[in-house]
């Protein structure tokens, strides 16, 4: 309820991407499909075929609630030391897609395999620094607090990047809002 535009710098290497998109190997696919085609269900684990579809709903609604807060996720995977033969068992760039979900649903970036934090954080600094203001106000909306998209294009952007954020709520009435909401 704080107004204002947030930054969350998220330092992480993600979760496994099989978690949330499910198996990414084409042996095991095939062998689930045959399963499946055979009526042999038993042996298709869903989870591990389609994802698992709570913790993909539980990502969302936290990306709803990053949103409703006016709040941009900068996901910085530091994982470059062991991008290359870390040998701890990880497969480099394992949660990268899980990074992209959260930094994408939000408006926000993700930057790959750093090992110099400093690098990282100036290449956040840089793409956040300069910054156009882009305000409308639309006539007739209800003061419902429900979700908009936004959709911004450029014409003839030669070389430039738009980042805007995916949409907005509209504002509740003061009588719908919480005592802190209307503190605030």
């Amino acid at each position: 309820s704080v107004h204002g535009r947030k930054h969350v710098v998220f330092l992480s290497e993600g979760f496994d991407n099989q978690l949330m998109l499910g198996s990414q190997d084409d042996a095991e696919i095939l062998e689930m499909n045959e399963a499946s085609a055979k009526g042999q269900y038993w042996k298709v684990d869903s989870d591990a075929r389609y994802g698992n579809t709570r913790l993909a709903t539980d990502v969302e609604k936290m990306i709803e609630e990053l949103r409703r807060a006016d709040c941009i996720v900068q996901a910085v995977d530091p994982g470059g030391l062991r991008a290359f033969g870390g040998g701890n068992g990880i497969k480099p760039g394992s949660g990268q897609d899980s990074l992209f979900v959260m930094a994408d649903g939000t408006g926000g970036e993700l930057y790959r395999n750093y090992n110099d934090l400093s690098v990282a954080m100036s290449d956040v600094l840089k793409r956040t620094s300069v910054t156009y203001v882009l305000t409308y106000q639309p006539e007739g909306v209800k003061h419902d607090g429900t979700y908009r998209k936004l959709r911004v294009e450029l014409k003839n952007a030669r070389g430039m990047q738009v980042v805007y954020r995916p949409g907005y709520y509209a504002p509740k009435e003061y009588k719908d809002q919480t005592p802190l909401e209307k503190m605030l």
